[in-house]
């Protein structure tokens, strides 16, 4: 698991690249951690950006929420590109986010552009369809952004 804390006195102001790595089971405890973010949890104001780019994450699971990204602070963008691959992630039943989770966080976009994404199909269905369908608040799939006043930018995928 990959952690960015705003108490980590290496950070300075810019940008984070994950480029052409592979990261492989990965799982994020409630009881070892926060629980959140199964591959990657962000918590600082320092990053404007971390891009994932040509990067296979494989089984990333989170106990909590965020089965991949979950991000608490931060003031910039998160981008997936260039063929990334990221497959069978996901978080426990009733969580949120089995990609990318992010509660409170208004200054933080998200950009997905010519990559793979593939959960693990968990659930079922007609529980999903009627999850939805309920406008539940304690359901949100595959992203849950709360507050971000930026949004979503997605094009040119394979989910």
């Amino acid at each position: 698991m990959i952690a960015v804390k705003n108490s980590d006195t290496s950070i300075v102001q810019g940008t984070i690249l994950l480029d052409t790595i592979n990261i492989e089971d990965t799982w994020a405890a409630s009881g070892l951690e926060s629980g959140e973010g199964g591959a990657i949890h962000i918590d600082s104001v320092q990053i404007s950006k971390f891009q994932i780019k040509t990067t296979r994450i494989y089984n990333s699971f989170a106990e909590l929420n965020g089965g991949v990204i979950a991000v608490e602070k931060m003031k910039g963008e998160i981008a997936i590109t260039d063929a990334s691959d990221i497959k069978k992630f996901k978080v426990d039943n009733r969580h949120k986010g089995s990609l990318f989770y992010s509660p409170t966080e208004e200054n933080v976009l998200l950009t997905i552009k010519n990559s793979f994404l593939n959960c693990q199909p968990i659930y079922l269905e007609n529980d999903a369809t009627a999850a939805i369908n309920s406008q539940q608040s304690n359901y949100s799939g595959a992203i849950y952004m709360d507050r971000s006043l930026k949004g979503i930018v997605s094009y040119q995928n394979v989910y």
